[in-house]
């Protein structure tokens, strides 16, 4: 008489553990999808044994000699720069006076030219900070956009993901129950 009882009880407990483990694996996805880079199970094996695979050849090259017979070298070299700032040296030598008229010319003329030069480099320097602005402006707007999908991904976490992973372990909890009621009963 309670042989089909015991039996409904540990079939349901059964199945509802498998619910269960099944709800809190579809929870772990999805937080995991919503706030990590992390590759998941899946693509992480296939990452593992692409590296097998790559290792095993590696050894049979070097066991059966198979590399290539030539060896390509290139370099190449790179310089940064902050975008619109430049930077000119000029050396320049004062040609042997004849007189102390031609030298204080020559100085006028060298100031003319070093006054030419401050003006270019506070116009440069305006046009800079200019520029500076702007960015520290779109700075300011990406990072209040940046703020507002955080919250709105930690909104969809506590209703999203860990809703799923809270039903998975109460249909766990209750399906382990129902599992050893039914083996107690027996």
């Amino acid at each position: 008489m309670l042989a089909p009882v015991i039996r409904s009880l540990l079939i349901s407990g059964g199945a509802l553990q498998i619910i269960g483990i099944s709800f809190a694996a579809l929870g772990i996805r999805r937080l995991r999808k919503n706030w990590t880079t992390l590759p998941g199970l899946f693509r992480r094996s296939k990452n593992i044994l692409g590296q097998i695979f790559k290792t095993v050849v590696r050894f049979l090259r070097r066991i059966f000699n198979l590399r290539p017979k030539t060896i390509l070298a290139t370099m190449a070299g790179s310089s940064s720069a902050v975008s619109g700032v430049r930077a000119d040296l000029t050396v320049s030598r004062a040609p042997r006076p004849q007189s102390l008229l031609q030298q204080l010319d020559w100085f006028a003329d060298r100031i003319a030219d070093l006054t030419t030069e401050n003006d270019n480099l506070r116009k440069d320097l305006a046009t800079i900070s200019q520029r500076q602005e702007e960015a520290d402006t779109f700075t300011r707007h990406e990072l209040e956009q940046m703020d507002h999908d955080f919250r709105s991904k930690l909104t969809n976490l506590a209703a999203g993901g860990l809703q799923i992973q809270t039903w998975g372990v109460c249909f766990l909890i209750v399906g382990t129950l129902l599992t050893v009621w039914g083996s107690a009963l027996r």
